[in-house]
């Protein structure tokens, strides 16, 4: 039978190693992956198919998916998510159900709360926003060239990018560019409500993406996002952050 002096010591020795186990978890630093999508696009592109998007998730195997789904639908059917959501967002969600999935989308503070519906749709104030702008030639005529010669040279990135290239290449800082010259163009006139719109959807699954970072420390979280949302969520990301994350250490 041990004596008194050793089962101390073993008592002690066991709650050093749990300190020590615990004290390595708290200090692990959380690796968060932006990975932006390309919607309809992965059909075209064989670079970056939707099978190669989850091949990519397969194998960097993260603990927390965060999807472009509002946190209002993200519990629903795969057929329900089907009717309102890009592919991608859905069938990930489906596939790796079997991680912490959150929906991280933000479309418009008037539905916020609401599950998504066909109703919903026809009305957000977000689509009738785009669509009065797009039918007012007149004011469309004024619009700096530089906004479609943008546009053109995201398309073409999209096109045939692999998902490197558009995580880590020139898509971002086009794209940023372009919402600013968007922005010049659109602020002051009878359309700014709907850039407001648009910088408001970036800013809001940006936040959401913070919110599931700080709730889940040391884990290794992907988030995929329409590759627009992209620079925006990375930005918002390093200023919540610094260098207590690892931020897209899969590319690197």
């Amino acid at each position: 039978m041990m004596n008194n002096k050793i089962i101390v010591q073993l008592r002690f020795v066991y709650v050093l190693i749990v300190v020590l186990f615990l004290f390595s978890c708290k200090n692990q630093k959380t690796e968060v992956t932006v990975c932006g999508t390309l919607h309809g696009y992965h059909k075209k592109n064989p670079e970056y198919s939707y099978e190669r998007l989850y091949q990519f998730i397969e194998t960097y195997n993260p603990d927390v998916i965060g999807v472009e789904i509002r946190t209002e639908d993200i519990n629903s059917s795969f057929n329900f998510l089907s009717n309102y959501y890009p592919r991608e967002m859905v069938e990930a969600a489906n596939r790796f159900s079997d991680r912490n999935i959150y929906g991280v989308d933000w479309w418009n503070a008037d539905i916020a709360g609401l599950k998504m519906s066909d109703e919903i749709i026809s009305n957000v104030p977000n689509i009738a926003w785009e669509r009065a702008y797009q039918a007012d030639t007149s004011f469309l005529k004024r619009k700096p060239n530089i906004i479609d010669e943008l546009f053109k040279k995201k398309i073409a990135i999209v096109a045939d990018a692999s998902i490197n290239e558009i995580v880590m290449g020139d898509y971002d800082s086009l794209n940023f560019r372009y919402y600013t010259e968007l922005g010049n163009f659109l602020i002051g006139s009878p359309h700014e409500q709907l850039y407001q719109s648009y910088m408001e959807r970036h800013e809001m699954i940006a936040q959401r993406m913070v919110n599931v970072v700080n709730e889940n420390p040391g884990k290794k979280i992907m988030f995929l996002t329409g590759a627009d949302h992209q620079v925006y969520a990375k930005m918002k990301l390093k200023d919540a952050f610094g260098s207590q994350i690892q931020l897209n250490a899969a590319f690197q």
